[in-house]
């Protein structure tokens, strides 16, 4: 508290801009450090305020050389904000006990990164995410889940990057991947916010999915239980999904809730639009004829500081590409340039996803063992002779959600053309 006859710091916007002017007296810095230390949602405000998360994480190297902050009348044209923020750090929050975990990481699969404060580490499992830190997986077959307090449970599909903060209710931002959601009861007035580059979902307490592509090209939601509200960020519409339903929100329409299809036994990729990873090319195909066909690329793997060579179709987290069954089998068309080692991986959810288990990686090695290079060749590879990369309790309702190959480092020239999938 302040000492009588110093004015309380009852505002953070107008106290933070005149810190900016530089005109606190002494007495008015003395009670803002107070009541800053004193009050954590005035911190929190003050923090949200003045961008200093991102300011502190940016400055924390040079922290111990910065000297706290004084009254300047020109502190604002003299010293940019970052350092400004930097020193009311040092100033007032240096002694300041660590923000409350948010959520704890209980499950990693393959490459989990942390980013924080002190820059990106590997996060194994027991981690406890703190307020604007992001969780990082590297690689479609990577994972991981996340608890809350109160028991919500976050899964996190490959190649996803969420960050999660608590400004007075759950904030899950989603900038890239996948994530499912068991979401426990929110308090009212309060929901949940998974926001993504597109759209804003608020969930009271629902079982979802979401989808969202890589640079804000489209986002796609499901529900499983409940419901929840879906905004489209840039028209301002928002609708209401409910349990068994979906919706896309992308620039190509407005956003509508869809009726869920059963998720069928067969599926076929479109040779000319259905791959996310390769090169498109034109070839002489099985038959002699032209085709359009998809040339390994290289996809940087952070770990192993390499890159592997890929083939991918896009992913189907969402409404899945087909169910797996006893008897299904994975057809393709494939050619090497050279001889080498050759897998398949399919990467499926159970068919209502679920937050505990975010995925299982079916895996054939050296499906081009014995094959001549240079040649077309129509492989037949039923799902029964994968193996799971893990021994999980296999799904009770298997739904394959992305398919792709994978020539490990070298690039011996794979090439895919047509790839199917029958359920014989």
């Amino acid at each position: 508290m302040a000492d009588e006859g110093e004015p309380a710091v009852t505002e953070c916007d107008p106290t933070f801009e005149r810190l900016l002017d530089g005109d606190l007296s002494p007495a008015e810095l003395a009670a803002l450090n107070a009541a800053l230390a004193a009050d954590p949602v005035l911190r929190r405000a003050f923090l949200d305020r003045a961008s200093l998360g991102v300011a502190i994480a940016e400055q924390l190297k040079l922290a111990a050389h910065v000297e706290p902050v004084r009254p300047r009348s020109t502190v604002r044209r003299v010293v940019p904000w970052v350092g400004i923020a930097a020193a009311v750090f040092v100033a007032v929050f240096l002694f300041l006990p660590r923000a409350e975990a948010v959520a704890e990481v209980v499950a990693v699969e393959g490459e989990v990164w942390r980013a924080g404060a002190s820059g990106e580490e590997r996060c194994p499992a027991g981690t406890k995410l703190r307020s604007g830190e992001t969780l990082r997986t590297s690689g479609p077959t990577a994972g991981a889940a996340l608890l809350y307090p109160d028991g919500t449970r976050v899964a996190l599909g490959g190649d996803t990057a969420v960050t999660v903060s608590s400004p007075g209710f759950k904030l899950l931002q989603v900038t890239r991947g996948d994530v499912s959601a068991d979401v426990s009861p929110q308090p009212p007035g309060r929901p949940m916010r998974v926001e993504t580059p597109d759209a804003v979902v608020e969930v009271v307490g629902t079982q979802l999915s979401v989808s969202a592509a890589s640079g804000g090209k489209q986002t796609d939601v499901g529900v499983s239980h409940g419901e929840v509200r879906v905004t489209d960020r840039a028209r301002q519409d928002t609708i209401t999904v409910k349990a068994g339903e979906a919706a896309t929100v992308s620039p190509a329409a407005r956003p509508k809730p869809r009726i869920k299809s059963v998720v069928p036994p067969t599926w076929a990729v479109d040779p000319a639009t259905g791959w996310q990873t390769g090169t498109l090319v034109r070839m002489p195909g099985p038959t002699g004829e032209e085709i359009t066909a998809a040339r390994a690329e290289p996809v940087w793997k952070k770990e192993r500081g390499t890159a592997f060579h890929q083939v991918m179709c896009h992913n189907a987290w969402v409404d899945g590409l087909f169910a797996i069954g006893p008897t299904t089998v994975l057809h393709c068309d494939i050619l090497t340039e050279q001889p080498g080692f050759v897998q398949a991986f399919v990467v499926a959810r159970n068919a209502v996803p679920d937050p505990s288990c975010w995925a299982q990686v079916h895996l054939m090695d050296g499906i081009a063992k014995n094959l001549s290079a240079g040649d077309w060749h129509t492989l037949h590879l039923p799902l029964k002779d994968f193996k799971l990369t893990r021994p999980w309790t296999p799904f009770p309702n298997p739904c394959a959600y992305l398919v792709f190959f994978d020539t490990q480092v070298p690039d011996i020239g794979l090439t895919v053309g047509r790839v199917w999938v029958t359920a014989e």
